[in-house]
C-alpha cells in the first residue's frame, strides 16, 4: 500500500490520528475507498500511498497546524542531532556544520505543510527550540 518515493498522482486526502489502535482510517480522493492506514508507514508529516482499489497515487497528510508540524520534525532532528546542532551555534558555525540536516528538516516541514508551509513558521520553531534567529532578508 504504501508509495515511498515514487512521484506521481496528485491528490491529498487528510487523516484523523483519533482512531483506535496503530493505524490511520483514509479515504481515496479518487474512488473513496476507505482503508486502515498501517501507523508504521506514517512519517511525521504522513505518508505518500497507493489506494489499493484504484491504484491512485496521493498524500495523506496528518491533522494539525504547520506549527505542530514543524515541532514534530524538530523532534525528530532534536534526537538525531540536537546537541551538535546546539554546539555549532554555539561556535557560530551552525551552517558550516549542520546546514544539511537543518535543510533537509525544513523540505521535509514545506512538503508536509504544503501551502500552510511558511518559512516564517519553521524559524519560529527554531528560535524557541535551539535559539536560533534567523534573518529574513531586505
Amino acid at each position: 500500500m504504501a508509495d515511498r518515493g515514487r512521484e506521481g498522482g496528485g491528490g491529498e486526502a487528510g487523516a484523523r490520528p483519533g482512531w483506535a489502535g496503530p493505524g490511520m482510517e483514509v479515504s481515496c480522493p479518487a474512488c473513496g475507498a476507505r482503508y486502515l492506514l498501517p501507523g508504521g508507514l506514517l512519517g511525521p508529516w504522513g505518508a505518500r500511498v497507493r489506494c489499493p482499489g484504484c491504484g491512485e497515487r496521493f498524500q495523506v497528510l496528518l491533522e494539525g497546524s504547520a506549527a505542530e508540524l514543524a515541532e514534530r520534525i524538530l523532534d525528530r532532528l532534536e534526537e538525531r542531532s540536537g546537541a551538535r546542532i546546539r554546539q555549532a551555534h554555539a561556535q557560530g558555525r551552525l551552517f558550516s556544520q549542520c546546514g544539511p540536516e537543518l535543510l533537509e528538516a525544513f523540505d521535509a516541514f514545506q512538503r508536509g505543510a504544503g501551502l500552510g508551509g511558511e518559512a516564517r513558521v519553521f524559524r519560529r520553531a527554531l528560535s524557541r527550540r535551539w535559539g536560533i534567529e534567523l534573518e529574513t532578508g531586505a
